[in-house]
């Protein structure tokens, strides 16, 4: 039976559960009410300096834990490659999964799960031996408004656990069922409380510039522009197609670059600026490993690039925080 999607919208569930059962017995078609996304409940984001501290220096170590395994000309040449085609994996995921592809003479083209593969008209052929990655364990947490009465139900991560999955080769279906578009890599998804965008914005306002959501494509820029600080303007310009957390990440890289004065994009300014901004969200519990791992190393020669500025680009986490 062909199946449709209602959308939640507020505190209409009864009406909307009405309508289902409306469509279900007129038009035979199975209809279900999706609950309303809820905004990620505030968290309480005041450390004691000692607490911060820890958890800036843990941050930078894993920063350049990750920055140093991919650096080399070779091993970032085989991440991107990676990366490209497996942008919906963690970066560590991502270097597990060529790890394991090596070991067995895999070439990769396309992983899911058992399941992932039934759903999109696949079947895994008998006999075959999966990858494991580590995905999240979610549970459902229910909130309730202080001044509404009213509950939200949202998912949060417990823990992680290992997960099997398949490449595309090891796999049988028809022709059409095979995936069509290569993975590409893109800017970091997710919700971010809009009072942490506000915040970023008034630090930037207080350096005296001002915020601006631009379209990317209208500025010209390449898709890999996420945004730009105009020294001369005064201007720090955000891409507004950006998810929330994204544009939380670039007004922060922004930020850095106001803040620690840089004068010109190189690869000091550049190292210096993601490896703050992925300080901070890190401290405010918003992982943008996956895209700033991979600009970072981009952009720095090697390890001691991000080290010579270790101290600078701590301080200056710690002052955003």
């Amino acid at each position: 039976m062909p199946e449709i999607m209602i959308m939640g919208v507020g505190d209409t569930h009864r009406a909307q559960d009405a309508m289902a059962a409306k469509i279900e017995d007129e038009l035979g078609v199975t209809a279900t009410v999706v609950p309303p996304e809820q905004e990620p409940t505030k968290t309480d984001h005041r450390l004691s300096p000692e607490e911060r501290q820890e958890r800036l220096a843990t941050a930078f170590d894993e920063l350049n834990s990750a920055v140093e395994q991919i650096t080399t000309g070779e091993d970032w040449q085989r991440y991107l490659d990676w990366q490209s085609r497996f942008s919906q994996y963690s970066a560590r995921n991502t270097i597990w999964l060529a790890a394991q592809a090596e070991q067995r003479g895999m070439n990769l083209e396309m992983v899911a799960s058992f399941g992932g593969w039934k759903k999109m008209g696949r079947t895994v052929n008998k006999g075959q031996h999966g990858l494991k990655v580590l995905a999240p364990v979610t549970y459902r947490s229910e909130t309730t408004d202080a001044e509404t009465g009213q509950t939200t139900e949202e998912k949060r991560i417990r823990g992680f656990k290992i997960e099997t999955v398949f490449d595309v080769s090891q796999t049988s279906g028809h022709p059409d069922t095979l995936p069509s578009n290569p993975m590409r890599v893109t800017p970091i998804e997710g919700r971010c409380d809009p009072q942490i965008i506000k915040a970023i914005e008034r630090e930037i306002k207080k350096q005296g510039y001002a915020v601006e959501l631009v379209s990317g494509e209208q500025e010209g820029w390449p898709d890999a522009t996420m945004g730009h600080t105009s020294v001369s303007s005064r201007i720090v310009r955000v891409r507004d197609d950006l998810s929330p957390a994204a544009r939380a990440k670039t007004m922060t890289h922004e930020l850095a670059h106001i803040t620690m004065e840089h004068t010109q994009s190189d690869a000091r300014s550049e190292t210096e600026a993601e490896s703050v901004a992925y300080l901070t969200m890190q401290h405010l519990g918003i992982d943008s490993g996956t895209y700033s791992f991979g600009y970072v190393a981009g952009w720095a020669e090697d390890t001691s690039t991000v080290q010579r500025s270790a101290e600078a680009i701590r301080r200056t986490a710690d002052q955003i925080c």
